[in-house]
């Protein structure tokens, strides 16, 4: 029951936080997305220095980074970007950041320790999350999408030199 927890904290609290901060659910699906290419990519240097560092081992050492790379850029970006939203774009960046969360969680999940993951696969609502994952990922870049398209800036135009009409 304690790794459903996980995996609800996991997917419930970017959403939830989102809504309470009033933070840009955007840019915490987008944070999601980051911290995947982190904790795929820098892992391995993060872990080396790390272990070298500490007295533990190298697979530990290695799973906690990945995991660290992975929530820390959305931890950050939901204090960093608070206050910045309401209405309509709240409302949008709430749905991008549940899909961020999901997301999350099915990231999160292949990074914890055996048992816990044997654990959470067990578990209908898994099941669930992981047969959505395309819907998911589909939702939450589409919402990133329409809200970047909502938020364009239009040039201003420039009166200096031009001629008007009479």
């Amino acid at each position: 029951m304690n790794s459903l927890v996980l995996l609800g904290c996991l997917a419930l609290i970017p959403p939830m936080a989102t809504l309470v901060l009033r933070s840009n659910g955007v840019l915490v699906f987008l944070s999601v997305c980051l911290g995947s290419v982190l904790s795929t990519f820098v892992a391995d240097d993060v872990g080396t220095v790390i272990s070298g560092a500490s007295k533990s081992g190298a697979l530990a050492t290695m799973q906690w980074s990945q995991l660290g790379l992975l929530v820390i850029p959305v931890a950050l970006t939901i204090i960093l970007a608070r206050k910045k939203l309401k209405g309509v774009k709240l409302i949008l960046g709430v749905i991008a950041a549940a899909a961020g969360g999901g997301l999350l969680a099915l990231l999160a999940l292949p990074l914890l320790s055996r048992s816990i993951q044997d654990s959470v696969r067990a578990a209908e609502a898994w099941r669930q999350l992981d047969n959505s994952q395309s819907a998911i990922i589909i939702a939450g870049a589409l919402v990133t999408v329409l809200f970047l398209f909502m938020t364009r800036t239009k040039p201003v135009e420039d009166t200096k030199g031009k001629k008007h009409k009479h």
